[in-house]
């Protein structure tokens, strides 16, 4: 049962196109939520909101810095996905256009 609520709270978390390109960027490197919300042209506050929810389903994890706090996918597999998905939506919405 245990596995079964941490998939769906997973798949919830990356049921978002903002934390799926989030997970994308994570993929590259280690960064801040302010600059993720810069890369992803959004707030920091509605990036932290984002990173806690990743942070909650065990996808990233955050460093503790002097100054400021850095953020990693926790698997880089998970990040592979996110980044097929994060193209898929691209490719999607180029055509809608």
């Amino acid at each position: 049962m245990q596995h079964t609520r941490t998939t769906t709270a997973m798949n919830s978390a990356l049921a978002d196109p903002t934390r799926i390109g989030i997970m994308e960027t994570l993929g590259h490197a280690e960064l801040s939520a302010q600059e993720l919300a810069e890369l992803l042209h959004t707030n920091e506050r509605l990036m932290r909101y984002h990173l806690k929810l990743l942070k909650k389903v065990g996808a990233v994890s955050e460093h503790h810095h002097r100054h400021a706090s850095t953020y990693e996918v926790e698997n880089p597999a998970l990040a592979q996905s996110c980044h097929i998905l994060y193209q898929l939506w691209e490719e999607k919405l180029r055509e809608e256009a």
